[in-house]
């Protein structure tokens, strides 16, 4: 008798889809902004302090940025302190410097500074203060005498000539020499003369 043999085969598991994610696109709000770096700064690099500018005269305006300075333009003012009157000397300058043409009938004092803003007013420097002078002195003769008084002689070697003369500019004029003529009463032609400085400040 044959006995059959019986075989038992397991069944395979059955095969699991793993399913793949699918990576979509988030779109950004079109509300956010890109965030900027922290705000430079402008510095002067003229005027400095102790610098002049002289009325009727080119001065040389320069500064330089530091950091993230957007605004590359600038409006140039001059200023008088602690006044604040304001003369605009020029509205628009996109470069770091200005060939500036002081006026001559601009008042001498040393109390004037340069004011930068840039145009988007995000930043504002003042300069340090400066002398504005005048291109010539105003002199005066105050007072004058000879020594001896009275004298019969006009030798330059035995008259001694005494005069106070001051400066109407008030210290406010640039240095210059100057020239006195000393000649007699209503006369025209000078006797002997004398030249002399007259400093900034007097």
């Amino acid at each position: 008798m044959v006995i059959p043999a019986v075989f038992c085969q397991a069944a395979a598991p059955p095969v699991r889809t793993i399913p793949v994610p699918v990576q979509k696109e988030i779109p950004v709000p079109k509300d956010i902004r890109k965030i900027d770096p922290p705000l430079g700064r402008l510095y002067f690099t003229s005027p400095k302090t102790g610098d002049h500018f002289v009325a009727g005269r080119e001065f040389v305006i320069q500064w330089s940025a530091e950091g993230y300075v957007p605004e590359k333009c600038v409006k140039i003012e001059l200023t008088q302190i602690p006044f604040a009157s304001v003369y605009e000397i020029n509205p628009r300058v996109c470069v770091n410097g200005y060939r500036w043409n002081v006026p001559a009938t601009i008042q001498g004092g040393n109390n004037y500074a340069i004011q930068l803003t840039t145009l988007d007013q995000k930043i504002r420097i003042q300069s340090s203060r400066f002398n504005v002078l005048s291109p010539k002195p105003d002199l005066t003769i105050e007072s004058a005498s000879t020594t001896p008084a009275g004298p019969t002689t006009l030798d330059e070697d035995k008259l001694k000539l005494n005069v106070t003369i001051v400066n109407q500019q008030g210290g406010r004029a640039v240095p210059s020499q100057a020239r006195i003529i000393f000649a007699r009463y209503a006369s025209t032609t000078p006797e002997f003369s004398k030249i002399f400085d007259v400093p900034a400040l007097n």
